[in-house]
């Protein structure tokens, strides 16, 4: 019975990752800065036993910034490095004391907590963006400008711990519970 819990809850939360980061649905445009954010899918072999078909599915490799003023575009990682992105956040909207996500229209983000009656601030100029590393057993976790400058990984977090961004203490959060041990790592964002 506790394996059957345990399965139950990775498969939830795999699904919960994937529908909500959509994996094929970066299609945006960021309201504040303009630039539009395109994901470049790849097919990836599958096969496991969480996969909708036996053949092969679509996966995010890199993400094309467009800037409509300079009617440019850059790839935000290297053209030729195999990645898989899960996740890509930014700030898009300031409401009612609450920050606003992109794609937060799709549904609730468990990555983002402490969100309520937040003083009214300027939008941060930054991306999150999540590469999943299978093999690894881990996410890193990037972070970059809106226009893809500065692009710099901050943290691995492995998928034995959660993470979260606490946005009114501007903090990103990594909680580990492990044999009964807690540990919680803060880095700024």
């Amino acid at each position: 019975m506790k394996k059957l819990f345990l399965l139950i809850v990775f498969v939830v939360a795999f699904t919960l990752e994937a529908g909500y980061y959509g994996h094929t649905q970066i299609d945006t445009y960021d309201p504040a800065t303009g630039l539009y954010y395109k994901a470049v899918v790849i097919q990836k072999e599958s096969g496991g036993f969480l996969s909708s078909s036996k053949g092969s599915s679509d996966l995010i490799s890199n993400i094309a910034i467009f800037s409509p003023a300079k009617n440019s575009h850059s790839l935000l990682f290297k053209k030729d490095i195999k990645r898989e992105i899960n996740l890509f956040l930014f700030e898009t909207d300031f409401k009612e004391g609450s920050i606003y996500f992109n794609g937060e229209d799709h549904g609730y983000n468990a990555n983002i907590k402490n969100n309520q009656s937040i003083e009214e601030r300027k939008l941060r100029d930054k991306l999150l963006i999540g590469i999943r590393k299978e093999e690894k057993r881990l996410t890193e976790l990037w972070t970059a400008k809106k226009d893809g400058s500065e692009l710099q990984k901050l943290v691995e977090v492995s998928f034995d711990s959660s993470w979260h961004i606490d946005i009114k203490n501007s903090k990103l959060r990594i909680v580990t519970i492990k044999n009964g041990d807690f540990k919680i790592d803060s880095l700024d964002w």
